[in-house]
């Protein structure tokens, strides 16, 4: 209960009384401040009615995260429609929205390598209605990558992964080399001799590239496109000689006949992939380039809020049917608790970080 009209008239007497003292004040309802003489002994009881309506207050927020959701939920998805980001974001959002009751609206806020869309979600409310499509390169890659953001990492609240990917190392026919041992052995001895395509500088393509010549000692040229697309194209074409691409596009590369791999990125083989060793296996002990996927929220959403989108994001991953859509578009599903994907952000922040300080990388 809110204190009485006649107990906020004291107040205001006594307020204005101690800004302009001495002045005989009088209010509109006819109290001076002879008449507040008891407004001491009132004060503790006032003070005890304003934290009861503020913790009726949270309460009624709690009431309402509980009731969440009651109306759509917008994602935002920081990629363009279509790309591999997003359709890995509208697979998720329509079992979530089963799961939630409600329907998972995406909207794409394509630029920046994912800068505005992450800047956009950053200052959304924080009532649960507003999700983030985080990915690691916009939360362990651009901060490292980028001379200014317009978001930060703290500004988000993790709920969980979604998924995960992985590349496959391929080469065109004009490289000399049968197997990752023999490819290295020719780096060394030709420094620079060899291409490889990225779609773009800063891209997960282009740090792996630029991983394996940190581990194995070598030198390739980096040509990046401004997409994917090109890069291929110029790659079956022998204009360069090396890239790594996602798996579904990386197993139809190699129907091509003059394509090769020499293993892929992740520690695991791929489900879709299971015949092809990694590049780990072949002989680069440790080697990892694994890609993931993962929900946020702006930071000070309700955690009971941030439980249910959890819980809502296992059960699209437990799903079967969700499960093949993912494995055909080259994702693992993969889930995690909201501290495991802080601590993997984190790790991931440590590990680009130093591979983007060591290539000298930085985009302005």
């Amino acid at each position: 209960m809110l204190p009485s009209r006649q107990t906020m008239t004291c107040i205001v007497i006594h307020w204005f009384s101690s800004l302009r003292a001495p002045v005989s004040v009088r209010s509109g309802h006819g109290r001076n401040i002879a008449d507040c003489d008891d407004l001491t002994a009132r004060r503790t009881n006032m003070k005890k009615q304003l934290l009861l309506a503020a913790a009726l207050s949270l309460g009624i927020v709690g009431i309402a995260s509980a009731q969440y959701p009651e109306k759509p939920i917008q994602v935002i998805v920081p990629f363009s429609a279509g790309g591999a980001t997003d359709v890995v974001a509208r697979v998720f959002a329509e079992r979530m929205g089963v799961e939630l009751g409600t329907t998972l609206v995406i909207q794409n806020v394509a630029g920046a390598g994912g800068g505005l869309g992450a800047a956009q979600a950053a200052q959304a409310a924080t009532d649960g209605y507003t999700l983030f499509f985080a990915t690691m390169g916009t939360m362990a890659i651009n901060p490292n990558l980028y001379a200014t953001l317009a978001y930060s990492v703290d500004q988000f609240a993790p709920i969980s992964l979604s998924g995960t990917s992985t590349n496959m190392l391929l080469a065109n026919s004009s490289v000399p080399a049968a197997n990752l041992e023999e490819l290295i052995t020719y780096a060394k001895a030709n420094p620079g001799a060899l291409t490889y395509g990225t779609s773009g500088v800063g891209s997960s393509t282009h740090l792996a590239a630029e991983l394996l010549q940190i581990e194995a000692g070598v030198e390739f040229v980096h040509v990046p496109y401004t997409g994917g697309a090109q890069a291929s194209q110029d790659f079956l074409a022998g204009q360069i000689n090396l890239m790594f691409e996602a798996i579904p596009a990386g197993l139809s590369l190699l129907q091509s006949g003059d394509v090769k791999t020499f293993g892929t990125t992740g520690p695991t083989r791929p489900a879709a992939a299971q015949d092809i060793p990694t590049l780990a296996e072949e002989g680069l002990d440790g080697f990892d380039v694994t890609i993931w996927f993962a929900f946020m929220a702006p930071a000070g959403t309700p955690q009971d809020v941030i439980d249910r989108v959890n819980a809502a994001i296992k059960a699209a991953a437990d799903d079967p049917a969700v499960q093949e859509r993912l494995v055909g578009l080259g994702v693992e599903p993969v889930v995690s608790t909201p501290d495991e994907l802080a601590a993997r952000v984190v790790a991931d922040d440590a590990k680009w970080g130093g591979v983007i300080e060591q290539a000298g990388i930085t985009i302005e």
